[in-house]
């Protein structure tokens, strides 16, 4: 009788178009789709062409994201929209070889405009937002990105089932020769000439911040040569009170015959007096140390950018704050 029943519930339910489904634990794996930074492809196929510079978010496409199962793709439904749809899969995101130099991982809402101009539709894509690297090496990374059904899609599709994206990007920093101008807040690696003397500028969207000069030995090595303007929170609360500016760089050492100078520019200029304005360097621990007796100031006619600043020799690019009055050190 029991088998009875059992057989009779079956047919009723397939007569009325019930599906029967269980939780799957299947796991559908296949590569990211073409990859995008500013604009420009970068690569397709899972596969990267061009090298990625550090500090850049990289816009992957996830519609190759199905393995061999059907999801229900049709021609006004993309596998974009499907994946990208909350109340049908829950995204997750694991950073593998190489995730101290991935910041996040996340699904993103953009239209990109391709290389050529032809121009990408607004769609979902997987950006990955890299960090900073401060050496010329370049680096392999991995992640992987996963799309777990919350609800039975379909027969091939039960809830549980994963689609899982994997993506590999290489980082590397720009290597550029010695005598070059950088923006500031760009990534790069300098290459000093053999044996000649060397200038580095270091510009802002309206001047000059910082100059360095130098004379390189035999087959000098690379240093990194990113300058930031940008407080840290912490750095920000203690010179609250003041109008000070800060000149972050990312600690490169240089491979110099003797102590490069290293030139600031004086932000202040004729609104403060040369004798009231106050230098400190700050370590990779926080700790602020006044060094304004480090520095000679230079004047316009002196300098070698024609503006007002302020010189130091050093090999190690470190971080200085220019402030126009005195703090209190602990």
């Amino acid at each position: 009788m029991k088998k009875i029943i059992a057989l009779m519930l079956a047919c009723l339910m397939m007569l009325s178009g019930i599906s029967v489904f269980a939780a799957d634990t299947t796991t559908h794996t296949s590569k990211l789709g073409a990859a995008w930074v500013d604009k420009s492809n970068i690569g397709t196929g899972g596969t990267q062409t061009y090298e990625t510079v550090p500090n850049k978010t990289v816009y992957f496409e996830i519609d190759t994201v199905k393995g061999e199962a059907d999801i229900g793709a049709t021609a006004s439904k993309s596998v974009n929209s499907i994946l990208s749809d909350s109340t049908a899969f829950k995204f997750t995101a694991k950073k593998g070889k190489n995730s101290q130099l991935i910041k996040s991982i996340k699904l993103v809402d953009k239209k990109i405009s391709d290389v050529t101009g032809s121009g990408q539709g607004r769609k979902t894509y997987l950006a990955v937002e890299l960090g900073s690297v401060n050496t010329d090496k370049e680096y392999a990374v991995e992640f992987t990105a996963t799309f777990r059904a919350v609800k039975n899609l379909s027969i091939t599709v039960p809830k549980g089932t994963k689609f899982a994206g994997t993506g590999k990007l290489y980082v590397k920093n720009d290597e550029i020769t010695g005598n070059t101008t950088l923006s500031v807040g760009v990534d790069a690696m300098v290459k000093p000439e053999e044996n000649e003397d060397n200038e580095v500028i270091w510009e802002s969207s309206t001047n000059e911040v910082a100059r360095l000069t130098f004379k390189s030995s035999s087959n000098p090595e690379a240093f990194s040569a990113k300058l930031s303007t940008k407080w840290t929170v912490a750095l920000a609360n203690k010179f609250a009170d003041t109008n000070a500016v800060i000149r972050r760089f990312s600690g490169g050492t240089v491979d110099a015959t003797s102590r490069p100078s290293l030139y600031l520019d004086n932000p202040f200029s004729s609104k403060v007096k040369t004798d009231r304005i106050k230098i400190y360097s700050v370590d990779s621990k926080g700790v602020i140390t006044d060094v304004t007796k480090s520095f000679t100031h230079l004047s316009a006619t002196k300098s070698p950018s024609g503006e007002d600043c302020f010189r130091i020799r050093t090999r190690t690019l470190g971080t200085y704050i220019i402030s126009d009055k005195a703090i209190k050190l602990k």
